[in-house]
């Protein structure tokens, strides 16, 4: 009886699935949107006669889960990690930080509990890979945004395996406290350790000996077991199935037949995958998502706005540029697989409320839906930031993120090492600084009344010398931060000085200037944001966040106080250059590379207007060059009528020579565009599609 129930469960589920997967796909829509869809159908909640037995959909859901993650820890690499970490470390942190803090505080809006609330934060911070992919495979983007978008993702999945830990440990005490969770995640540390040192002894060597066998009922057989054992394994131990399953699927990477597992395996997990979420619809009772949809849009309104603002600002301050950040920003405006499997965690525990599930529901269909449309509409949305953008902030960005081309293209060298060394230091003092920190405020009532009775201090003055205690115990990391960002300010202008030795000018203070002030804005942002999402749980105000933000506004104020500087550096350097040139033409002077004439600007080069040239007898606002290309046109140089630092206003003529400056990559963009139309752009980003299998490593969930 039991084989027949778990028979007709599992064609209801799947005949329901398939077809509201297939009326998603007619519709261009993810077949995740399907496979809930399906879950409503055959749940208990609306009166359709096609159910399912909801436990035992579960069981298998179960199934789904554990594959997922086997498949995530076969594609999990060191080499991949530490490929996307130069493009997409920074903005994963930031946004990943961002999220963890803003869905705690939601949490706490609405009334929740510290569990409740720390669930909500974890489950929306980790965006949707499978979505994602999906929609680049359907609307390609250009190479660098699908690069940097994927490492995101991929830095993500890292963080979700860490947080699936973290979470499992808050479920299992059923409360957030620094000391229980601290020797929870101590024996599960060890434990994990325990598992990858004995298990690299057999299985690979294993998987090795079986797929060398070219039988592939053996070798499934092998993959599926190896996954199930070790998620069993994981289970008795206390933890969860998922980090058994992601410990299975590491072990058998190493093998160095990953790939091969991954494509034996991956029908089963996609039709495993499909139950799970057909099991997540199952549990939205309608009528409870509807009394929640108030804390759901709240959710939603928060995903969409500050995984845009997150993922934008931390691009364009990692030097990938404004079109490239929004883009990705707006690619990333969803929540993920990762959600549902954590959030699980909180209600078979029993430690989080069952409308979470409906509130993650609501989200993630909401946003399968605004993605595509927002990608649809990036363009437009670059070009709005572009138009308002003050002139100066333009100036900037485009010269930073050629910057930043050059110390991504740098050769390694012994150099360079003092930057991982300084990068290294200021991790572990950040991590230092959090850790002494967090035990402060846990035991700071303790240390209060140790003031009061032991040191006599008197009531009113308890609390201020317990924050004195703090800041001088947080004095050592604090200074070994500053002192490591200032060596890897000046490492940064080392380097960018290196890949600059070609042309006849270094870097000027004012540029040098410029680069110190970011490198203390990254630093601020990389160790201040992740510190206040770890001390909201702890303290339960705004006040550290209020505290970090206020710091960072105010370092922002200085950059921009130097990038004025810089912008007039950059418009006396034009002037000279067209004066130049006019000599030049009259006089017969000697030629001379442009950008000797402007030491704080990557690739400078000069475009020629030919008379077939697309871009004759348009504006540079018409042809939104900037906006599509990402090149600043430092100037216009023609015979009686050279423009500097052009407004858009400027008509191009035959026979114009524009000195433009950007990466290497927007520079031929824009020569591409100016000669060739919009046309040219279209190109540019339909080629990620013919490259989609090797523009990245694309992780699949």
């Amino acid at each position: 009886m039991a084989t027949a129930s778990f028979v007709h469960d599992l064609g209801i589920v799947l005949g329901v699935a398939t077809g509201t997967g297939i009326l998603c796909r007619k519709f261009n829509q993810p077949s995740i949107l399907g496979y809930l869809a399906a879950g409503l159908i055959v749940g208990p909640y609306i009166p359709i006669p096609l159910f399912a037995d909801m436990g035992r959909v579960h069981s298998l859901s179960e199934f789904g889960v554990v594959l997922v993650m086997f498949v995530i820890g076969l594609e999990f690499q060191l080499s991949k990690l530490f490929k996307v970490l130069p493009v997409a470390g920074f903005s994963a942190l930031i946004e990943i930080g961002t999220m963890l803090w803003l869905g705690f505080s939601i949490g706490i809006w609405l009334g929740w509990n510290k569990v409740e609330a720390l669930f909500l934060g974890a489950s929306i911070c980790i965006s949707s890979t499978m979505l994602v992919s999906k929609i680049f495979e359907e609307r390609p983007v250009p190479k660098n945004v699908r690069t940097f978008v994927l490492g995101v993702l991929v830095l993500q999945d890292v963080a979700a395996i860490a947080l699936i830990a973290a979470m499992s440990a808050v479920a299992e005490s059923g409360t957030f406290s620094v000391s229980s969770l601290s020797v929870t995640l101590g024996k599960l540390t060890l434990t994990l350790a325990a598992m990858v040192a004995l298990g690299l002894l057999i299985v690979p060597r294993l998987v090795r000996y079986v797929l060398n066998l070219k039988n592939a009922e053996a070798s499934i057989v092998t993959a599926v077991g190896i996954c199930f054992s070790f998620s069993l394994l994981a289970e008795e131990l206390g933890y969860s199935v998922a980090l058994g399953a992601f410990v299975a699927g590491l072990l058998v990477s190493e093998s160095g037949r990953g790939h091969d597992v991954e494509h034996i395996i991956k029908p089963i997990k996609d039709v495993f995958a499909a139950i799970f979420f057909v099991s997540i619809g199952m549990t939205v009772d309608p009528l409870l998502a509807l009394e929640s949809i108030g804390p759901a849009a709240l959710v939603l309104a928060g995903v969409l706005f500050f995984q845009l603002m997150s993922i934008s600002i931390a691009g364009i301050l990692s030097g990938n540029g404004v079109k490239q950040s929004l883009t990705a920003g707006l690619s990333l405006g969803q929540i993920g697989e990762f959600g549902f499997i954590i959030a699980s965690l909180g209600i078979v525990a029993g430690v989080v409320r069952p409308s979470l599930q409906p509130i993650l529901v609501t989200v993630a269909v909401v946003t399968a839906f605004t993605t595509p449309l927002a990608l649809r509409g990036a363009p437009r949305l670059v070009d709005f930031v572009d138009r308002h953008l003050p002139a100066r902030m333009k100036h900037l960005l485009v010269v930073y993120e050629g910057w930043f081309e050059g110390i991504r293209q740098g050769k390694t060298t012994e150099e360079r090492s003092v930057g991982s060394k300084a990068l290294r230091a200021i991790v572990l003092d950040t991590l230092g600084w959090i850790f002494v920190t967090a035990v402060f405020l846990f035991f700071f009532y303790d240390i209060t009344q140790v003031l009061g009775e032991q040191l006599g201090v008197p009531a009113a003055y308890r609390i201020l010398a317990a924050y004195g205690f703090l800041l001088l115990i947080s004095i050592p990391p604090l200074l070994g931060i500053a002192r490591n960002t200032h060596n890897l300010g000046e490492w940064i202008i080392c380097e960018v000085s290196a890949h600059r030795a070609r042309s006849a000018t270094a870097m000027t203070p004012t540029g040098q200037s410029v680069l110190r002030s970011a490198v203390r804005v990254l630093v601020m942002m990389g160790a201040g944001i992740p510190a206040a999402a770890a001390f909201r749980p702890l303290v339960g105000s705004l006040g550290i966040g209020v505290v970090i933000v206020a710091v960072i506004v105010i370092m922002l104020a200085f950059l921009w106080k130097s990038a004025g500087r810089l912008d007039a550096e950059i418009r006396s350097e034009a002037e000279r250059l067209v004066a130049f040139l006019d000599r030049q033409r009259s006089e017969g002077v000697n030629e001379q590379a442009p950008d000797a004439f402007f030491p704080n600007l990557e690739n400078m080069d000069g475009i020629y207007i030919f008379e077939d040239s697309a871009g004759v007898g348009k504006t540079l606002t018409e042809l939104n060059l900037r906006a599509r290309s990402g090149v600043l046109v430092v100037a216009i140089h023609r015979e009686g009528q050279d423009v500097v630092l052009p407004t858009g206003s400027e008509r191009l003529m035959v026979d114009d020579l524009l000195f433009v400056t950007g990466t290497s990559d927007s520079v031929k963009l824009a020569r591409k565009l100016l000669a060739e139309g919009p046309s040219a752009e279209e190109e540019d980003e339909a080629f990620s599609e013919d490259e989609s299998s090797t523009a990245a490593e694309e992780p699949v969930n």
